[in-house]
């Protein structure tokens, strides 16, 4: 059920997030600096430009690779966590959360270091003529067209671009994401009279599950963030203008300062929680609705309340 359920909360996630995301890359791009004020005038811009539909652009690699990415992510958080139970029914530490969500962070680089890639290129794009990030790569269609590219040109190398801060962003980044969530449900059931903290979610009204996955996607993506600004610049640029991880951070610290590792943070702020508030909203309304399906669906209970 994690696997659906991850699927279904997946594809929330990248509606509510899409625009904010673009913003995000493209002022954490190379050339960020030069380009842009900041977050707000980087989206008036794209909008003015590009209008409303720009703020879109390459959401079909993400929500074609939605359902592989999300499914693999909680289906392995879901494995990765029973495995350290010595019993289904046993409430699991923090800590064991926090290792669940480590290893499947890093399990789930494989899948989302082509995927971003292939999103990042197309992102940087404006229109034929030319893209906000110069490259010699020509322009192109969509992800898919972008990953088809890159294959055939450099190969499956070519394709896991930006690999290391990828694992070293997904992994520790993950932990925190399912450790601050879970953390964020057994505080807010507790203030509601729940003293268990075995089925937490359950005890909590709409708006706390997704106060709770809101603030739980920005505490994992600030745990990491200068990783991930690493990384799409890697990525965002030509094959070659890096040598690697550590040259990516020294080229950035020279030209911009230590701020520029935290470029477009605020524009990660602002996608990040709506992102993950629906993200973790319908996996759980799916979770429950496949549970209740499964066992004895009553939907006169689902809809009253989470529990069946």
């Amino acid at each position: 059920m994690n696997f659906i359920s991850g699927t279904f909360g997946g594809f929330a996630g990248v509606l509510a997030g899409q625009p904010f995301d673009t913003v995000r890359l493209q002022v954490q791009g190379p050339n960020s600096a030069a380009q842009y004020k900041g977050t707000v005038d980087c989206f008036t811009r794209i909008v003015k430009e590009e209008t409303v539909f720009g703020l879109f652009k390459g959401m079909s690699s993400p929500l074609v690779g939605v359902a592989m990415v999300n499914a693999l992510l909680f289906g392995v958080y879901g494995t990765l966590l029973e495995l350290q139970l010595e019993s289904p029914t046993a409430v699991p530490a923090l800590s064991q959360i926090f290792l669940a969500g480590a290893g499947s962070g890093a399990i789930n680089s494989l899948i989302s270091c082509p995927m971003e890639l292939s999103k990042i290129k197309v992102q940087n794009q404006t229109d034929a003529a030319h893209s906000v990030v110069k490259t010699k790569l020509p322009h192109f269609n969509s992800p898919l067209h972008c990953l088809r590219f890159i294959y055939a040109t450099q190969g499956v190398r070519g394709m896991y671009l930006g690999m290391g801060p990828t694992i070293l962003r997904e992994t520790p980044s993950y932990g925190t994401y399912f450790f601050a969530y879970e953390a964020l449900c057994r505080g807010f059931a507790r203030s509601n009279g729940h003293t268990d903290e075995r089925g937490a979610e359950q005890a909590l009204r709409p708006w706390q599950l997704m106060m709770a996955g809101g603030l739980s996607g920005i505490a994992g993506w600030m745990s990491t963030y200068p990783a991930d600004v690493l990384k799409t610049k890697i990525q965002s640029a030509d094959a070659g203008t890096y040598t690697g991880l550590v040259d990516c951070a020294r080229q950035t610290i020279k030209a911009e300062g230590v701020v520029g590792l935290w470029r477009g943070a605020f524009a990660t702020i602002v996608r990040a929680f709506p992102t993950n508030a629906a993200t973790f909203y319908v996996w759980h309304l799916s979770y429950v609705f496949s549970f209740c399906f499964l066992s004895h669906f009553d939907l006169t209970t689902l809809l009253s309340g989470w529990k069946c």
